[in-house]
């Protein structure tokens, strides 16, 4: 997930741990709003299949 430096305000990908430009670090609320977002985007594509899946069978029974 890209994230912007909470000391520089330059854009990263959160799993490098720093920030590349001023090498500050990741603070664990921006690693636990990584996980979040990845969670969220995991449900919604689980909810979209199961809705597929019922409209398929739907056609067959």
């Amino acid at each position: 997930m890209i994230i912007h430096c909470e000391k520089c305000g330059a854009e990263f990908d959160s799993r490098k741990g720093a920030c590349p430009s001023c090498g500050h670090p990741v603070s664990e609320s921006q690693k636990a709003e990584d996980k979040k977002e990845v969670l969220k985007f995991v449900g919604m594509i689980v909810a979209v299949s199961l809705v597929a899946i019922g409209f398929i069978l739907a056609k067959y029974v």
